[in-house]
């Protein structure tokens, strides 16, 4: 009977570690299931510490999870950024920022965000979540009076793209350029379940993220490899994209959010804005 039992667990750990094996070569042959990974574990370290997490506010932005169409990812990403922009601007300021890109194109492809024949190419959307700490009395982006200060906002797309986004894969940083452009501002505006948003549409200027993959780096972890250019292709081309922003102070939490999208197509832009970040649930504790 001890000799059954102990035969009995040999075969339970045995399969245990079959289906193990098995499940670690599905996720290395996949790309995409690989990504997924990744991504579900990298976002359960950094909401813990996200400023959201320690100022009691939950925000809930829909992904590519909720249509049939190869848009979005289905998965929210989250980066806490523990100094970098604090050091970069010379402030107090804790930043998280949620971010959504382009869906894969297939389970053994990469993604669309890659593709500079996609609308979907170099696109992002999420939120910006910044408490400021220098001064107990103030929100990051606003004056005294409560005015937006556009140029205080313009330095988080810059800091995401420049010294995160395009630093992840691989981007020589003399090359690197972002400039942003402010058009139309509109006040008092109703979204997302909130009045007295601020939104802000502007013009960019920044390098596409399509490139030769010459090494590993680790955005490939989240984005997958790089589609191959024709050799006459230059890496990392500069474009022009289409920005919005909707930002609001949340007296309660203490904190101030932006809902934002970036997009070379202006149709995708505005769908984004519609079907999902629109549809973004904050809820207060």
């Amino acid at each position: 009977m001890a000799y059954f039992k102990k035969n009995k667990g040999f075969k339970i750990v045995t399969r245990i570690l079959f289906f193990l094996i098995i499940f670690v070569i599905i996720i290395a042959v996949v790309p995409q299931l690989r990504v997924m990974t990744v991504v579900k574990f990298n976002k359960q370290l950094h909401e813990y510490h996200s400023v959201q997490r320690e100022q009691g506010v939950q925000i809930n932005i829909p992904t590519g999870r909720i249509t049939r169409e190869k848009d979005w990812f289905p998965i929210m990403n989250v980066f806490h950024d523990e100094k970098g922009f604090s050091n970069k601007i010379k402030r107090d300021v804790e930043l998280t920022i949620l971010y959504n890109y382009g869906d894969f194109d297939s389970l053994f492809g990469t993604s669309l965000y890659y593709d500079s024949d996609s609308p979907y190419y170099g696109g992002y959307y999420g939120a910006y979540i910044l408490k400021d700490n220098s001064n107990h009395n103030s929100f990051y982006g606003f004056d005294e009076k409560g005015n937006v200060i556009p140029e205080e906002f313009a330095q988080i797309p810059e800091y995401d793209q420049k010294y995160l986004a395009l630093a992840s894969i691989g981007s020589d940083w003399h090359k690197r350029v972002f400039k942003i452009e402010a058009g139309e501002i509109m006040e008092d505006v109703n979204y997302a379940g909130y009045e007295n948003w601020v939104r802000v549409d502007s013009s960019i200027y920044t390098n596409g993220p399509a490139h030769k993959r010459k090494k590993f780096q680790l955005g490939y972890l989240q984005y997958g490899n790089p589609l191959l250019n024709k050799e006459e292709e230059e890496d990392f081309k500069p474009a022009n994209f289409h920005g919005r922003m909707y930002i609001r102070a949340f007296e309660k939490s203490r904190v101030t959010i932006c809902l934002y999208i970036m997009a070379i197509d202006e149709g995708v832009l505005e769908d984004c804005d519609e079907k999902f970040l629109a549809k973004t649930i904050i809820k207060e504790k």
